[in-house]
């Protein structure tokens, strides 16, 4: 089915989705048009985000040192934690906005207790060998299942991409306040745009995503500090992905958003107004509607 005439493509709204534009659609069309038709991005962040960003770039350079056969012991790079907040607080195209009860101490313990918690599972983490690219970085047009070319493009970033044998797997570190307790439509969406861009760098269909969630605070029952949640890319979730995608180009194309009995309207089960089971109610149609695929 062609999803875009020609037309429809040349005036489409944005050149490429990401992960975060097609959930931002998703949760908030008006929030959508403000930061990625009109390009008014806000440039203020809080802690947490300025801790992620740290804790990405420091667990970046010791993977790539690792790919490179140039690693060090793990603990030398956590002494370059509190060298990366003052810098990333410094750049000047960033304001950070912190709360009263915020510390510079306070931010850098916490980085530092992280990582201390990932090099502690580094055997459960040995992705060593495995790694073929680290903060990988595409826009790539993509194809559907059929391999029949996608209208937009997509546009995916993921800290580590791992090919053992045949089999291609991207991971992607959460440093979190809580565990997931089980595999959210946030990660399935997440990894199945991952799968449409990265399938054409490397030309092979990955396997599966793995997100893994370090937890900040020490856990006072001493359970693990690290929760693995892992999306196989199986044929419902990456139809769950495509029909969202097919949707949003309905959406962002001026097309009707029902036809007959048929809705197209996008399922939002991110904000405070949508229940779960919305999502569950749209994965069962999703199933119902390609079930001839699914059952082969």
């Amino acid at each position: 089915m062609k999803l875009l005439t020609p037309e429809q493509i040349m005036n489409f709204p944005i050149a490429h989705f990401s992960p975060s534009s097609i959930m931002c659609l998703m949760a908030d069309p008006a929030v959508f048009v403000k930061r990625y038709i009109r390009l008014e991005y806000s440039n203020s962040k809080g802690s947490a985000a300025l801790e992620g960003t740290v804790f990405h770039a420091i667990l970046a350079k010791y993977r790539q040192d690792v790919m490179d056969k140039n690693a060090r012991h793990f603990n030398t790079y956590c002494t370059n934690v509190r060298w990366a907040m003052e810098s990333f607080i410094e750049d000047d195209d960033t304001i950070y906005d912190f709360k009263k009860t915020w510390s510079l101490e306070k931010s850098v313990s916490s980085v530092e207790r992280a990582l201390g918690f990932y090099y502690d599972n580094l055997d459960v983490l040995n992705y060593d060998e495995k790694i073929i690219a680290v903060e990988a970085w595409e826009t790539m047009t993509g194809r559907d299942l059929d391999n029949n070319p996608l209208p937009i493009p997509f546009k995916g970033y993921t800290d580590l991409i791992l090919m053992e044998g045949d089999d291609l797997t991207i991971v992607d570190h959460k440093l979190v306040s809580k565990f997931t307790t089980e595999i959210s439509p946030h990660y399935i969406i997440q990894s199945c745009a991952y799968f449409f861009t990265f399938r054409e760098k490397y030309w092979v269909d990955p396997k599966r995503a793995i997100f893994d969630e370090v937890k900040k605070s020490k856990n006072k029952d001493g359970s693990p500090q690290i929760n693995r949640c892992v999306v196989e890319f199986t044929k419902l979730n990456l139809h769950i992905f495509l029909e969202i995608y097919a949707r949003c180009l309905r959406m962002l194309s001026w097309q009707p958003m029902f036809d007959l009995w048929q809705s197209y309207v996008l399922p939002n089960p991110f904000w405070i107004y949508q229940d779960i089971w919305w999502w569950d109610d749209f994965v069962e149609e999703v199933r119902e509607k390609y079930k001839d695929v699914l059952d082969k």
